[in-house]
């Protein structure tokens, strides 16, 4: 059974860090790769809907209040920057990554008035395995985790939330693709052995062949999407 603070965590969308722990991989071509991307994608913004059904379908409906973000990248496909936007649209966040010899060693993550709020730090441990360790403005470790990747691509993450040195919150997700790479469900497990699934659907794309709509199915045989994702793309020319 999933208790209250973990059925919390399992609908908070997991873009502050995981999106930019996917340019880290060191056996990559691109960050457009390690995104699932197809083309020179410029920035693509992402936002997300609770689901209404109108005529049979599910069509998007009011803005959820959290997750709605933009991804820009350079000419060259490494990725750039993120900014994390509430539900009227408004800057919340950002985060800027900073590489060495192609490698990101370190996330720099600050509020909508550029105040930090703190900074992750990288170790590779080998080319299929990364450590980070977050801290906040005052130095204070807050969070802990490794990742793993498998022909270049992500296949788990493990980590905790701290405060003052006591574990608040731990996760292990698995990123289950199909043959073409494409993420299609997060299982989640945590340790007081519940477990969560949430499963994908691309229903809608554009002439690039990227996705511009998806369903999020929590738990994996609902009938109902707990989410749609609905995304824009700008690309360079």
């Amino acid at each position: 059974m999933i208790t209250m603070k973990t059925k919390k965590y399992t609908i908070i969308p997991i873009l502050i860090s995981a999106f930019i722990m996917l340019s880290s991989c060191t056996n990559k071509k691109t960050d457009w790769d390690l995104y699932e991307l197809k083309g020179k994608v410029k920035t693509y913004n992402e936002n997300h809907y609770n689901p209404v059904e109108k005529s049979g379908e599910w069509q998007k409906g009011k803005p959820l209040g959290y997750g709605s973000s933009s991804v820009s990248f350079t000419k060259e496909g490494d990725h750039e920057r993120i900014d994390i936007f509430d539900k009227n649209n408004d800057l919340s966040a950002h985060q800027i990554s900073k590489k060495e010899n192609g490698k990101m060693v370190e996330e720099l993550k600050y509020d909508a008035k550029g105040n930090s709020e703190g900074i992750t730090k990288y170790t590779y441990l080998s080319e299929t395995e990364l450590e980070f360790v977050s801290y906040d403005p005052d130095g204070n470790e807050v969070g802990t985790g490794k990742l793993f990747y498998k022909d270049g691509k992500i296949i788990k993450r493990n980590f905790k939330t701290l405060y003052k040195g006591r574990v608040e919150f731990e996760v292990e997700m698995k990123f289950l693709r199909d043959e073409n790479g494409m993420t299609t469900a997060i299982e989640k497990k945590y340790p007081d052995g519940g477990v969560v699934t949430t499963k994908f659907e691309y229903v809608e794309f554009d002439e690039h062949d990227n996705w511009t709509k998806r369903f999020s199915y929590t738990p994996e045989d609902s009938e109902r999407p707990e989410k749609i994702a609905i995304r824009t793309y700008e690309y360079y020319k």
